[in-house]
């Protein structure tokens, strides 16, 4: 049996920068999956080829507030003073102010130059001379699909999945699996991280657009023996896993162009990873009504390393790559991580129509190292490049309920869950070797707990009504942080609203023979959240809640499977925002990334 699918995707940019008059965001992507299965007696084959295509651009994130310079040192946010750097010549204040910053930045034989070449920088038209807290308040003005960037913009990748599951059936309880996995994963990104006209700090490949910045490959394997046993009161599954992967990066930053040209740095490295594990899981029925016990363990021993290449900005200035670096430094590292994950819980499906569970897990992220960071060997906690594994304990507790209420198909779905988390992985924003970073830390301890509600309900064949509700209760019990030698404290979650939910109606109308008319319409809303763990990083930080309207409507053949759609999101073109990049802590300024705006979109599609 033979099966080919494929899809197009082409979008408009839906923000316009002022600075090269072109349109941001668009989105140029196309992907093929072709899968192959065979049967030959007790032998079943499957192969699964996917290629993914994308020539598109990143959405700029919009300049949303400039923290106040307080002077720095060990957590206290910021270090450098844009505001005071980037203040413009529309005052004479303003100008001395900038001269006397950028004095400060450079060498003492440099301080004659400064004032010339300060007013020419801001003499170019493209670099307002307002400075960048006029300029804040001109973007705010003009909203945030209207951008003023000078960065390179773009989101290349061609990516490579090989998938092969070889099934053979050892007796009629029992089969064997094996499952072959490749990975070839080739991107290359750029963007501006200030959302200005002014360089401050641009991200993406060495060379040009053309270059690659990331590769990614991997190896995987898999050997799996599951079936029932005990009069098919158990069902079970046993395996072992095997993974081999390296992602090697080249990526270019840039920073601070109002001196003479800016500085940059280089960070090319390997992050090489090797997994083993062994697992086995089971389900007893306890009773032939529905009272069941299920038990399951996975142990994994993860092998992570990182190797510096020649070129890193780090490596070279630590005395370069291969080679003999400073004391206390390698250019070479790893670290193996051992761990047991867990499951355990009980299920009873009380009747035909409710069943009520409660399970516990333990599960762990693996820990690695910091690519941008300096290659000190050590944690943390003396500044060194690695970060640990992250481990999530929980506890959730549910019921499901599908049954006919007044002749109405209803179903219902409620968990109420608790997880503690001890050494949660989270982004950090700090100075290496004088440049801003991004790298991962770990908060000491966390706790989420809260409930997810799902129901859905028919009141007529042709009519469909639903929604979901979620609390998320989330917190850091010990937030204090070592990032890069310095302690910070986090005492917020970010990216985590209280209270998400959506409600949703179907209607399906009969046309003729097996064509009908489908319609959809969807309302999400969210309360406000953070982009940033640390409060004391608070201008500009916040993302407002809101609430989107999406609609569809079209036809579509149950039988031959074509459809056409209409679809148009956000249709009352709310202003919101996805997400942020708060580097407030580095050099004042936080950025919000908007959400779409009003969006039509035609989807067709066919089945041959």
């Amino acid at each position: 049996m033979m099966r080919v699918a494929g899809f197009y995707q082409s979008r408009d940019g839906y923000q316009y920068n002022l600075y090269d008059n072109q349109r941001i965001g668009g989105i140029k992507r196309w992907g093929v999956r072709g899968s192959l299965t065979a049967n030959v007696g007790a032998v079943k084959n499957e192969l699964v080829v996917d290629y993914f295509n994308s020539r598109s651009q990143n959405t700029i994130g919009v300049l949303s507030g400039l923290l106040p310079f307080t002077g720095g040192g060990a957590g206290n946010p910021p270090y450098i003073p844009i505001s005071y750097l980037y203040s413009g010549t529309a005052t004479p204040t303003a100008t001395a102010t900038g001269i006397a910053t950028m004095q400060g930045f450079l060498p003492p034989a440099y301080a004659p130059l400064v004032p010339a070449a300060y007013n020419a920088y801001f003499a170019n038209p493209q670099h307002p001379n307002g400075g960048i807290t006029a300029y804040l308040a001109t973007q705010q003005a003009r909203g945030p699909y209207v951008v003023n960037s000078d960065g390179k913009n773009l989101y290349d990748a061609d990516n490579v999945i090989v998938t092969n599951a070889t099934t053979l059936d050892l007796g009629p309880t029992t089969h064997l699996k094996n499952i072959f996995g490749y990975t070839n994963l080739k991107s290359t990104s750029a963007f501006d991280a200030d959302g200005t006209p002014y360089n401050i700090s641009s991200q993406g490949p060495v060379g040009g657009p053309d270059t690659l910045q990331a590769l990614t490959r991997q190896i995987s394997e898999e050997l799996q023996l599951g079936g029932t046993a005990l009069a098919d009161k158990l069902t079970y599954v046993t395996g072992f896993y095997f993974s081999d992967e390296k992602t090697t990066t080249y990526e270019e930053n840039q920073f601070f162009d109002i001196l003479f040209g800016g500085q940059g740095s280089n960070n090319f490295f390997d992050i090489k990873t090797r997994t083993f594990a062994g697992y086995a899981q089971g389900t007893y029925k306890l009773n032939d009504t529905g009272l069941a016990a299920t038990l399951g363990a996975r142990y994994t021993s993860e092998r992570v390393g990182k190797d510096i290449l020649p070129g890193d900005t780090n490596g070279t200035a630590l005395g370069g790559c291969p080679g003999t670096l400073a004391a206390g430094y390698a250019c070479s590292q790893s670290t193996t991580y051992n761990r047991l994950s867990w499951q355990g819980g009980l299920q009873d499906q009380v009747n035909n129509d409710l069943l009520l569970y409660v399970v516990s897990r333990r599960a762990y992220k693996s820990g690695g190292y910091n690519g941008t960071v300096a290659p000190k060997v050590g944690g943390a906690s003396d500044a060194g490049d690695s970060y640990l594994a992250e481990r999530v304990t929980d506890v959730e507790v549910g019921a499901k309920y599908q049954a006919r209420v007044a002749d109405m198909p209803v179903r219902l779905g409620l968990a109420l869950y608790n997880n503690w988390i001890s050494n949660s992985q989270r982004t950090a924003y700090t100075l290496v070797l004088g440049n801003p970073s991004s790298l991962t830390v770990n908060v000491p301890t966390g706790r989420t707990y809260g409930l997810e509600l799902e129901g859905q309900i028919k009141p007529q064949r042709w009519l469909t009504l639903g929604g979901t509700f979620n609390y998320t209760h989330a917190e850091f019990t010990n937030g204090n942080v070592i990032a890069n030698g310095s302690q910070q404290a986090y005492d917020q979650v970010p990216d985590t609203p209280k209270v998400t939910g959506t409600v949703f109606a179907d209607v399906t109308v009969p046309i003729s023979g097996n064509i009908s008319a489908v319609a959809h319409g969807d309302l999400y809303g969210q309360t406000k959240s953070f982009d940033t763990p640390r409060s004391v990083n608070y201008y500009g930080t916040t993302i407002p809640g809101y609430a989107l309207a999406d609609f569809r409507l079209g036809i579509e053949n149950d039988k031959t499977g074509w459809s056409l759609i209409a679809s148009i999101k956000n249709a009352f073109n709310r202003v919101y925002y996805a997400g942020g990049l708060p580097t407030g802590e580095i050099y004042q300024i936080n950025l919000l990334v908007p959400g779409e705006p009003r969006t039509f979109n035609i989807e067709a599609r066919l089945k041959f």
